[in-house]
């Protein structure tokens, strides 16, 4: 794992194919006070996603490109619930990959963006090129 500063960090989002006003709202999910990493993710590896419920709004639930390790909370990576609530599901890293990992900053509660919460845990961020790394392996619970 390699440290990051902001400039860095976004350099490596960049190099990673996010286009730059994506890459400055990637930014503000993270606590830029706090470390911000280079982690390099291996097969065998799991990391967690709160994935939303259907609900009227958001009929197709899809992967977001959000992350954290074992234990996360909602709170915890600054999301709620929202309407229709989330559900924790493991992902199984298939191929390797480098991805930004850093600390989830403060939101406030947004329950129709699904945001808010204290923050302050572990979140990665993984760019839609590579989410065909992961594999979903259901609910969190079962793993």
């Amino acid at each position: 794992m390699r440290m990051l500063n902001r400039t860095g960090a976004e350099a490596l989002l960049a190099g990673q194919g996010v286009p730059g006003p994506e890459i400055a709202r990637v930014m503000t999910g993270f606590d830029v006070g706090k470390p911000l990493y280079e982690h390099p993710f291996w097969p065998r590896d799991v990391l967690y996603q709160l994935v939303r419920r259907p609900t009227a709004n958001y009929p197709s639930p899809a992967t977001g490109n959000w992350f954290g390790l074992a234990g996360m909370t909602s709170a915890g990576v600054a999301i709620n619930d929202g309407l229709g609530g989330r559900g924790l599901v493991a992902f199984a890293v298939a191929a390797p990959f480098t991805a930004l990992e850093g600390t989830a900053a403060r939101f406030a509660l947004d329950r129709g963006k699904g945001i808010g919460g204290a923050g302050g845990a572990t979140q990665v961020y993984i760019p839609r090129a590579l989410l065909g790394h992961l594999r979903a392996m259901g609910p969190a619970e079962r793993w």
